[in-house]
């Protein structure tokens, strides 16, 4: 798949668990509702990818 999409696909997983369902319900990004969960520590990784990949075309 990486082959036929190359920079479109990110290396990082993001785990589907219901407590992101919970921080939507209140209203929260789960990066408020709870920092140190894994899948908000799985969303900070995935904006660090994807702005690391922006400055890597940038300077291409």
């Amino acid at each position: 798949m990486r082959n036929f999409f190359g920079l479109k696909i990110y290396d990082t997983t993001i785990p589907r668990i219901v407590r992101v369902a919970e921080a939507s319900f209140y209203g929260q990004p789960i990066v408020i509702y709870d920092y140190d969960f894994s899948s908000s520590q799985a969303y900070i990784k995935f904006a660090t990818e994807v702005f690391s990949r922006e400055n890597e075309l940038k300077s291409a």
